[in-house]
C-alpha cells in the first residue's frame, strides 16, 4: 500500500484542474488507475480509499489534526470547526 503515492495524487488532482477533470472523465476504476499509473503515481483504488478512511475518521477531537492538514488535507470538511 502506497498512502504517499495517494496523499500525491490526490494532491496532485487538487492542484491541477486538468489533471483532475482527464481523470475525472474515465468511468471505470481500473481505466482511471490505469491513467493515474502512466502519470507516475503508484497506488491502488484501495490505498485511495485507505486514505479517505484514514482522513475521515470520526474519532478525532477539535484540534487533534497535524496543523498542515487544517483546511489544507483530504480531511478538509472535517477542519471548519477546528480553526474558527
Amino acid at each position: 500500500m502506497s498512502l504517499e503515492q495517494a496523499t500525491a495524487l490526490i494532491e496532485k488532482m487538487k492542484s491541477d484542474k486538468s489533471f483532475h477533470a482527464s481523470i475525472m472523465a474515465l468511468t471505470n476504476a481500473d481505466e482511471k488507475m490505469a491513467k493515474w499509473k502512466a502519470e507516475g503515481f503508484n497506488c491502488t483504488v484501495d490505498d485511495i480509499k485507505a486514505l479517505h478512511a484514514i482522513s475521515s475518521k470520526a474519532d478525532y477531537n477539535k484540534g487533534s489534526l497535524p496543523l498542515s492538514w487544517q483546511c489544507k488535507g483530504p480531511c478538509h470538511t472535517k477542519c471548519a470547526d477546528i480553526v474558527q
